[in-house]
């Protein structure tokens, strides 16, 4: 599970867990809703897989590889 915590100067968050007592958060700026909603569920689908042990599917594997290494 992740979720979108978005700061006083609107700057966005994807806050998760990794495992228990794990919290962990990826800043990703200023994006808009639709982009911040996309992020937070391809994030949401990886500890999801993670946590089950399974590969993760295509369409994640793909928007992966178009993250920028920043």
């Amino acid at each position: 599970m992740a979720g979108i915590s978005k700061g006083k100067d609107g700057r966005v968050r994807i806050c998760f867990m990794l495992g228990v007592n794990n919290p962990r958060a990826i800043r990703i700026g200023k994006p808009g809703d639709r982009a911040a909603e996309n992020f937070r569920s391809h994030i949401a689908t990886i500890v999801q897989d993670l946590a089950l042990g399974q590969p993760h599917d295509t369409e994640t594997l793909n928007w992966l590889r178009k993250l920028s290494p920043t």
